[in-house]
């Protein structure tokens, strides 16, 4: 009987210290700053600072514009858009999903395949907002309205060289 309680014992410690290591290394990974989120409403406050009580400096109004976050404050994330302009954000209507802007003045292929002689299924406008999937060292992965491809990872805005 007193073997059993010692086993159940160390089998409990056992998965709480992995819960809590899978909660620590999970966070640092959505802690990280600079690193790219999106938005997630429709209508987004950005604030001259981390309060409600400052001014309103911009309106964000499209869901899933992708953010720089550069710095933080409580829940209040510094971020900056495509255009370089800062201004705060609360974390609750920000999303870890990823987005991208195609940051080009001309059209741009997106391809079937991670290969530039692979078949273009897409031709994708300037300034268009996808989801990015994953990346290259040349394309990424995207998912833009109907279509799954990849693009020249160099025309993007929402994507750091390192990854």
């Amino acid at each position: 009987m007193k073997t059993s309680r010692i086993y159940s014992f160390i089998i409990t410690v056992i998965i709480m210290v992995t819960v809590f290591i899978n909660a620590a290394l999970s966070d640092n990974k959505n802690t990280k700053i600079p690193r790219f989120v999106s938005t997630k409403t429709n209508e987004i406050n950005m604030r001259t600072g981390p309060n409600i009580k400052y001014p309103i400096k911009w309106i964000f109004n499209k869901k899933d514009e992708p953010l720089e976050i550069v710095d933080k404050f409580d829940q209040w994330y510094y971020v900056r858009d495509i255009t370089g302009d800062f201004g705060w954000i609360h974390s609750s209507v920000l999303s870890q999903k990823r987005t991208v802007i195609i940051n080009s003045n001309k059209i741009q292929n997106l391809y079937k395949s991670s290969n530039y002689e692979s078949r273009i299924i897409a031709y994708l406008e300037p300034k268009v907002r996808c989801e990015l999937k994953k990346c290259t060292a040349l394309m990424c992965k995207l998912h833009c309205k109907n279509y799954i491809g990849w693009v020249d990872r160099k025309i993007l805005w929402g994507v750091y060289d390192h990854e």
